[in-house]
């Protein structure tokens, strides 16, 4: 009987725990390798990119690669990407991802409990990487993509993800 109760309370926490778009942006703190705490609440005015990802995802280095194009693209019309690595707390493995993948964009280390948080996810479900969140210049979450998305299909996520930013540039900051 306690497992069947159990089993039915952690599907309610996983239905309650999707992710509601739009939302306002939680402030999140997150550690940088120059022990500078970068706080995503000091954007607001512009686009914000977030890229939670794993160091050693395939599929996060691809998106940071693409991300890191679009912020030199984009940044001087109000653009900020920013990178939050979940299997880190290490400076000199965030460094040296940058390093090897040529990102310029910040990036930083979260911890796990926070990340699920912000990101509204269970601790129930599989987390896939990269999440991708979108931040509207008045600091609401307009998109959030998980890994597997279709906007990471292989061939047109780069145009895919410009898209998304595109339209929210078009926006107001007001």
């Amino acid at each position: 009987m306690n497992i069947l109760k159990s089993s039915a309370l952690a599907a309610v926490a996983a239905v309650a725990l999707t992710a509601e778009v739009p939302r306002p942006a939680p402030k999140i703190l997150f550690s940088s390798p120059s022990s500078e705490r970068l706080d995503t609440s000091k954007y607001k005015g512009k686009v914000v990119v977030l890229e939670f990802l794993l160091t050693t995802c395939e599929h996060c280095q691809k998106t940071a690669r693409i991300l890191d194009g679009l912020q030199k693209d984009l940044g001087p019309r109000g653009v900020q990407v920013l990178g939050i690595a979940a299997n880190t707390g290490e400076p000199a493995v965030v460094e040296d991802f940058r390093t090897k993948y040529r990102i310029s964009f910040p990036v930083g280390w979260g911890d796990r409990d926070s990340i699920h948080m912000y990101l509204q996810h269970s601790i129930t479900k599989m987390m896939y990487f990269p999440q991708v969140v979108m931040i509207d210049r008045k600091g609401a979450i307009r998109a959030q993509f998980e890994g597997g998305h279709k906007i990471f299909e292989e061939a047109r996520q780069a145009s895919n993800l410009r898209a998304e930013i595109e339209m929210l540039l078009k926006e107001p900051a007001r």
